[in-house]
């Protein structure tokens, strides 16, 4: 009986087949989306925890690496530090004045002063920012922080000063092993510094006389 009504009714048939072919279209488009999506969400997966890892791996690097600045931090405050490396090295005495500066700067310099009433004085290996600061508050300024960290990563040979301690005259020796490396760079920050200071700075190269060194002295201390 289902037989004759479906010959008698053809377009029920085509209807069918067409229904069950869209059916079987929609299935299979169900399915290779269900498998994009499933590979997609699997490759999200796959990039977060490789992602994670790396956030893992770089925090674990970068923690490392604050451990290592700490165990070389010799800042004042690590004096644990310090105190480390001073034990483990070989510690020397050394003259404070390079023999060759002493010959041709400071000998003559001690003879020149004596004349001078009231007395002067000479200190040899001066640090400049024992005798140089800057204006700014290092805590509200920190620039100017840095420019006090520069002049006081510095040293003169000689300084004057008077009988109550004002910096009267600097000196510099440049001897036989003086132009090196960068030494040009390094005088001419120096050369700023004493200018913007205020205090007169000399500079003698090897070879100098004592003559020139004493009258040039005399000169700028007048």
């Amino acid at each position: 009986m289902l037989v004759d009504w479906v010959k008698s009714s053809p377009e029920f048939l085509t209807w069918l087949v067409l229904g069950s072919f869209v059916v079987w279209i929609l299935t299979l488009g169900a399915f290779i989306v269900w498998v994009l999506t499933r590979r997609k969400w699997k490759t999200l997966q796959t990039q977060l925890a490789e992602q994670t890892l790396k956030a893992e791996q770089l925090s674990k690097t970068i923690k490392e690496m604050k451990n290592r600045e700490k165990e070389w931090d010799i800042s004042y405050y690590y004096y644990s530090n310090q105190r480390k490396f001073i034990e483990n090295a070989l510690l020397r005495s050394r003259k404070p004045i390079n023999a060759e500066s002493f010959r041709a700067v400071y000998s003559v310099l001690e003879q020149s002063l004596k004349p001078l009433k009231p007395k002067h004085r000479i200190l040899a290996e001066v640090s400049l920012g024992s005798f140089i600061g800057t204006c700014n508050k290092s805590h509200r300024d920190y620039a100017s922080d840095l420019a006090f960290r520069s002049i006081n990563s510095k040293r003169v040979d000689f300084l004057i000063i008077n009988q109550v301690g004002d910096p009267l005259l600097a000196i510099e020796y440049h001897g036989s092993g003086h132009f090196q490396g960068n030494a040009e760079s390094r005088d001419a920050v120096k050369r700023l510094i004493f200018q913007k200071v205020g205090i007169p700075l000399l500079e003698f190269k090897e070879g100098v006389s004592a003559d020139n060194v004493k009258g040039t002295v005399l000169e700028n201390l007048r």
